[in-house]
């Protein structure tokens, strides 16, 4: 016989916790503070309205409208639980599950009220959410405030990037996709919908300082639906460009774990959602196995590119260009993409990144100019191209390209690999010429 939890949801009212009192309202344990609508098969995948009214399979969904008899009630103690949780336990980021099964609003006003609540800790607070959902103007949404300006969210977990890396690199053994929704995806941070609309994320800075953009959460696999990257027959290389991607580009990268050892879901398949990846990473007492992570080709590629990040600005704040992506009906397609991180006002500081798929080497000549058609480089500038271990042989030769006066290079692009081009020298402007004195009349 089913026995049938009746327990009202926690918190009823105050609670007691390590000599602190927080001051419950209980509301969560009132059933009218339930929407009580159930839910269809098909209710999620709705845009009417209905997935924000109805359940999440099992979950009860809270009735977040704000005309609710119990709205404020419910705002007011979510803003307690989450506020204590930052100001007595000492979290620094908060990530928001099923941002748009939940009215706007609600989100408004939480986020308000939470950064009042923790004062000058929003600063180094995140607050970033998970819209499942692959359009920028869905995922961006929240990023403003119902009031189309103020922010609301802080960041969020970019799924278009996300599904548009795996079309491109998430195929088995050396097959390959193509980059163009990479390159959309890298557009989209910065585009509007329609001319002279707001942008898809908010441009405006939040309490950290940092706009929508720059706290965009980069990733390509999670615990969820999507799963591990590397499934089937996708390779351990592949994986480690995968997570080179990520590592390079804007925004707030996110690695999953077991992905630093290239963690094979040997049950999962291309194309197809499943939560299998699940896998025990490192046993209990197994402290080999932690040595032999460190020791492999994908631990050392990921801590090369992490390293790189840190000592490289543009791969951290730089914004991006897109230079180079293959024409789909191309014959010659060889799964290159070429992109550059730069600073405005820092050319210095200028990389270009570029991906090649295929098993043999890819030269191309780009145009080196940012997408306001400004150039990235100065004419001569000479770069060179960055050697990371786990990536390349250890004797791998030295390349360099140099800009010429039409800003544009020509480089070699490794089979199989990622390149970081940073500049090894710039041009020196010729001294005016100096006449001499002895052939000047008095």
């Amino acid at each position: 016989i089913p026995q049938w939890n009746v327990k009202r949801t926690e918190p009823t009212g105050p609670l007691e916790m390590w000599g602190k009192t927080i001051p419950f309202n209980g509301v969560l344990g009132k059933l009218e503070a339930y929407g009580r609508k159930g839910f269809n098969h098909d209710s999620l995948g709705k845009n009417n309205g209905e997935e924000v009214e109805c359940d999440f399979f099992s979950l009860r969904d809270i009735y977040t409208h704000p005309n609710g008899d119990h709205y404020q009630e419910i705002v007011d103690e979510f803003v307690r639980i989450y506020a204590f949780y930052i100001n007595e336990i000492g979290v620094d980021g908060i990530r928001i599950d099923t941002v748009k099964h939940v009215h706007h609003q609600f989100w408004t006003d939480f986020c308000r009220d939470l950064r009042k609540a923790i004062g000058k800790r929003a600063k180094q607070t995140l607050i970033f959410g998970e819209v499942y959902d692959g359009r920028p103007e869905m995922l961006g949404k929240y990023t403003y405030a119902t009031n189309g300006d103020d922010v609301c969210i802080d960041g969020m977990l970019n799924f278009q990037m996300c599904w548009a890396i795996r079309n491109y690199m998430r195929h088995g053994d050396n097959h390959y996709g193509h980059a163009n929704g990479v390159e959309r995806a890298m557009r989209d941070l910065y585009a509007s919908p329609e001319r002279g609309s707001r942008p898809y994320y908010n441009p405006r800075p939040g309490p950290s300082g940092l706009n929508a953009r720059q706290q965009s959460i980069t990733f390509v696999e999670n615990h969820d639906g999507i799963n591990r990257f590397r499934v089937d027959s996708v390779t351990a290389r592949r994986n480690i460009l995968a997570n080179a991607l990520v590592l390079t580009m804007e925004g707030i990268p996110c690695l999953y774990y077991g992905t630093e050892d290239s963690l094979h879901d040997s049950r999962g398949k291309i194309g197809q959602d499943s939560e299998t990846g699940r896998l025990t990473f490192i046993k209990t007492g197994d402290g080999k196995r932690v040595d032999q992570i460190q020791s492999g080709n994908s631990y050392l590629a990921t801590r090369s590119l992490i390293r790189a990040r840190r000592h490289l600005p543009a791969l951290r704040y730089g914004r991006t260009a897109p230079l180079w992506v293959d024409s789909r009906e191309s014959p010659h397609d060889d799964g290159t993409f070429l992109f550059a991180r730069y600073m405005p006002g820092k050319p210095e500081h200028t990389i270009v990144i570029g991906f090649n798929l295929s098993q043999k080497p890819s030269t191309l000549r780009p145009t080196l100019i940012n997408p306001d058609q400004q150039p990235l480089f100065a004419p001569n500038t000479i770069l060179e191209r960055i050697p990371l271990p786990g990536l390349d042989p250890k004797d791998t030769p030295k390349m360099t390209c140099k800009v010429n006066q039409q800003n544009q290079t020509e480089l070699t692009l490794p089979a199989d690999n990622l390149s970081l081009w940073r500049i090894k020298a710039t041009p020196v402007a010729k001294p005016p010429a100096q006449s001499n004195p002895a052939n000047q009349s008095p």
